[in-house]
C-alpha cells in the first residue's frame, strides 16, 4: 500500500473461471476491443509456437495460445511449460 492507494499484481497464477461447463477449466485472454479480461474454456484454445532467425543468427522461440471469441482472434503469449501443458509439441 503506498499513498493510500492499494497496488495488486496484474499476474494471476491460476486463471479464474467464471464459465459454466462441465470439463476442464479455461484460460483468461485480454481483448483489445472490448478492454477485458475475456475467460475461454480450455478446449478451444491452441497452443502456437513462433520461431524466427535473428539478424546474427540465433534462433528465437515465442510460445503463444490462440484462441476466438465473439468472432475475434485473441493471443495470449506464454511460458514453456503451459504451451506443452495445452498440446504444444
Amino acid at each position: 500500500m503506498q499513498d493510500g492507494v492499494e497496488y495488486k499484481s496484474c499476474r494471476q497464477v491460476e486463471p479464474v473461471c467464471n464459465l459454466n461447463h462441465k470439463e476442464g477449466g479455461c484460460m483468461q485472454f485480454f481483448s483489445v476491443k472490448d478492454r477485458k479480461m475475456i475467460d475461454v474454456p480450455d478446449s478451444q484454445v491452441k497452443a502456437v509456437k513462433y520461431e524466427r532467425t535473428t539478424k546474427s543468427g540465433k534462433k528465437q522461440v515465442r510460445y503463444a495460445l490462440k484462441a476466438e471469441y465473439n468472432g475475434r482472434k485473441l493471443t495470449k503469449f506464454v511460458d514453456e511449460a503451459t504451451y506443452k501443458k495445452y498440446g504444444g509439441k
